[in-house]
């Protein structure tokens, strides 16, 4: 019935994971590229003959009559992973447009000399540059390398962002779905239940599995969720790695990740210019941010399937339309979005809705019916 993919798919070899759970209805593929190995490799959305990490998703007709299966997300992943997709997609090609401009530049001014005037050379206008800009081809050529140092910084700093947002937006998800955090559908207590009826769950911190150490994440997400999907295990390393090279740069090249205060004689070394650590020992390799690219995305990936076919299921779908459906309008003002057309009726005008705030292609009146006659159920 749908068909869904991130709008960059690989062309070569395919290292294929099964995202979906037991009851058969959808047909998944992860797709990542591979090493001469069979391993899985991340390929940066640049190389000529691939393109970012994807995923496809066929989803089939549900069990029986049932449109709305409570156990399957119509677009096989959580919202809070589509938004997570996004980011790493737009982080890629922010990072790797970016790299290009920089080496671009620095290839064409590697040859000019020092009376040449580089910014009309680069068609640079001089009303925005002329003082911001140093005035010689070498000097500017430093602070290229700087540039380019820092480029790949920033996009680290992004990426751990970005991973944590979700797995906080993830985590959430699942214990209002299933307040009770038992695991498998059908669940022993529904949250829409709760939600249709105005009643607020009593709230678990899931703070600790995007705060500390990744031994320490991990074991509060084995807390919540009873155990750690064996592909994100897999990836703790470099994911560690990645957060403590973060919270160097973050926290202005400290020595470890608590140094957040200063003594008194570290207050003036610090206002002096002194650091912790030398700036150049705090670097970020491109084919470091490569493996840390690839290793964020398949943690959100292994997360997301495991809450999805333990905890989330098509939640998110009758909770936003029970948001919705309350008063449409006003809800849609609150989120900005304007997909209510007057003189259509109400289940076209929330059809509308979902598809808009879903990103899916087609959601018809069967599906909305379906999903009505759950939530009146509950």
């Amino acid at each position: 019935m749908l068909v869904r993919t991130q709008r960059r798919r690989l062309r070569p070899r395919h290292h294929r994971l099964p995202l979906l759970g037991p009851d058969g209805q959808c047909t998944v593929s992860y797709s990542r590229p591979t090493n001469d190995d069979g391993c899985p490799k991340f390929v940066p959305v640049t190389s000529p003959s691939a393109e970012a990490v994807g995923f496809k998703l066929v989803c089939k007709n549900r069990i029986g009559d049932a449109l709305y299966n409570r156990a399957t997300p119509y677009s096989g992943r959580s919202l809070a992973f589509a938004s997570f997709a996004r980011d790493h997609v737009e982080l890629n090609e922010f990072y790797w447009s970016g790299a290009a401009a920089m080496a671009a530049v620095s290839g064409l001014t590697r040859h000019w000399s020092h009376p040449d005037d580089y910014r009309t050379k680069l068609s640079l206008d001089p009303a925005r540059f002329g003082t911001a800009l140093p005035h010689t081809v070498e000097l500017y050529t430093r602070d290229l390398v700087v540039s380019q140092r820092w480029h790949r910084r920033t996009a680290l700093i992004a990426l751990a962002s970005i991973l944590e947002k979700y797995m906080i937006a993830a985590a959430s998800t699942a214990l209002a779905s299933d307040p009770l955090l038992l695991g498998g559908f059908p669940l022993v207590f529904d949250g829409i239940t709760l939600m249709k009826r105005g009643i607020k769950a009593p709230k678990l911190d899931v703070a600790d599995i995007a705060r500390g150490d990744w031994s320490a994440r991990l074991a509060a997400f084995a807390r919540l969720f009873g155990s750690v999907p064996v592909n994100l295990r897999a990836v703790e390393g470099p994911l560690e790695k990645m957060r403590q090279t973060r919270n160097k740069i973050a926290h202005g090249f400290a020595s470890d990740d608590d140094a957040r205060t200063l003594t008194s004689h570290g207050a003036v070394l610090a206002g002096l210019g002194h650091q912790t650590q030398k700036p150049a020992r705090i670097s970020v390799s491109e084919k470091e941010l490569v493996k840390y690219l690839g290793a964020v995305y398949d943690a959100a990936a292994a997360i997301d399937l495991h809450l999805c076919s333990r905890h989330i299921g098509a939640y998110e779908w009758a909770a936003i339309y029970l948001e919705w459906e309350r008063n449409p309008i006003e809800y849609e003002r609150q989120i900005g979005v304007n997909a209510w057309k007057t003189g259509l009726t109400r289940d076209k005008n929330a059809r509308r809705f979902l598809k808009h705030v879903t990103g899916v292609n087609s959601f018809d009146q069967a599906e909305l019916t379906s999903l009505k006659a759950y939530i009146s159920s509950c």
